[in-house]
């Protein structure tokens, strides 16, 4: 006699051959002699296995208005546009501190 687990993995590969299969429920049964009600009472046991679970991610965003930036610097005034190069804002910093050295 085959254990509880055993008997379960062999529906469940039953049940997901026979949704991957074209037969209809009686000829996939007469083909792997099986009962109808067995392979429907495990194909319910199964459901949430078998069917695709779709879902949809939702981020909670954070909204970060990314403001223009002026720079002042001696007697210069630089704007920096909202969509500025971060790199580009790094070695324009780096600049400006050798300037003022």
């Amino acid at each position: 006699m085959k254990s509880i687990p055993e008997k379960t993995d062999k529906w469940r590969v039953l049940v997901k051959n026979f949704t991957e299969s074209d037969l209809t429920m009686k000829d996939f049964c007469l083909k792997h002699d099986v009962k109808i009600h067995q392979l429907q009472y495990w194909s319910k046991k199964f459901k949430h296995e078998l069917t695709p679970t779709s879902f949809l991610k939702i981020i909670n965003p954070i909204y970060h208005v990314q403001k223009p930036l002026t720079i002042d610097f001696q007697d210069l005034r630089i704007n920096i546009p909202e969509s500025y190069s971060e790199a580009t804002l790094i070695d324009l910093i780096k600049t400006l501190r050798k300037l003022g050295d």
